[in-house]
């Protein structure tokens, strides 16, 4: 598994993005980056440098582990690990069959009613964003705020498995830039609990004059697998983000989500982008 060590704090934070730049535990800006890495070797691909901190990850592994006696008390550490592996696993299967009861619920494909039934435009907040929508969309709670900046988060629900999520952020006078803003949203996809066996490509989009990038792509969710469009836009200090999901293989789904990426507008303080 590729890692890349966060210099100010020390976490380990996974590889699965060729947009992470930022520390998944402390938010600062990572070094030895893949487009960093990339500089110093063009051409190479995100597999090449993933292969390339996997064998640092070893190398320092094996010179820290070198100088360590490790017989002392082996038996005493192995049953402590054995007793402790057991402990998680069965926490984990609990978790896991809690988790997938509720999920089998609220999981389904699209109904051709969702399609045929009254869509309306919906203003998500106060910097600009707004969509089309088959029903109503709720303001969420973000649970933890980044410093200096202004976060407003909206959900839609069908109840059959079509899910939107709307964000729309002011970092005030701080400028942004689309890298970060899509590492922002790839880690949210990538590090929500019970979600693995991510894969997406990213490929540019507009809305208006405002250029950005739509992430888009599978992920396995409680043995489910899903489609997700993730599209993100930035201008100086604001930044935008409409992810969308569904069951993979739901046409209806599908030809909904494009529909919402579809109708996107981003105007704010009253003026069009």
């Amino acid at each position: 598994m590729a890692q890349l060590v966060c210099t100010h704090c020390g976490f380990a934070n996974e590889v699965r993005s060729e947009y992470l730049i930022l520390c998944n535990n402390c938010g600062k800006k990572l070094g030895g980056t893949f487009n960093e890495w990339k500089k110093e070797h063009p051409g190479k691909s995100f597999n090449a440098y993933k292969e390339y901190l996997d064998a640092e990850h070893l190398k320092i592994q094996a010179e820290t582990e070198g100088g360590k006696v490790r017989e002392k008390n082996a038996g005493i550490a192995g049953t402590i690990t054995t007793v402790v592996l057991i402990v998680v696993l069965v926490g984990a299967y609990l978790y896991r069959s809690n988790r997938l009861s509720f999920f089998s619920q609220t999981v389904g494909t699209t109904p051709s009613s969702i399609l045929k039934g009254e869509w309306k435009r919906y203003t998500c907040g106060r910097f600009g964003l707004s969509v089309m929508l088959p029903g109503k969309m709720k303001e969420i709670k973000e649970s933890e705020a980044e410093a200096g900046t202004e976060t407003e988060s909206f959900h839609y629900d069908s109840g059959s498995g079509l899910e939107g999520t709307f964000r729309a952020q002011n970092h005030n006078i701080v400028t942004t830039d689309l890298e970060t803003a899509v590492n922002r949203a790839v880690n949210r996809i990538v590090n929500k609990p019970g979600v693995s066996d991510v894969n997406y490509n990213a490929a540019p989009v507009s809305s208006g004059d405002l250029q950005g990038l739509l992430i888009e792509g599978t992920f396995n969710e409680e043995g489910y697998m899903m489609s997700f469009y993730c599209a993100v836009y930035v201008k100086t200090s604001l930044e935008w983000e409409v992810t969308v999901r569904h069951l993979k293989g739901d046409e209806n789904g599908a030809e909904a989500a494009q529909r919402i990426l579809d109708s996107v507008e981003i105007n704010y303080f009253g003026s069009s982008v």
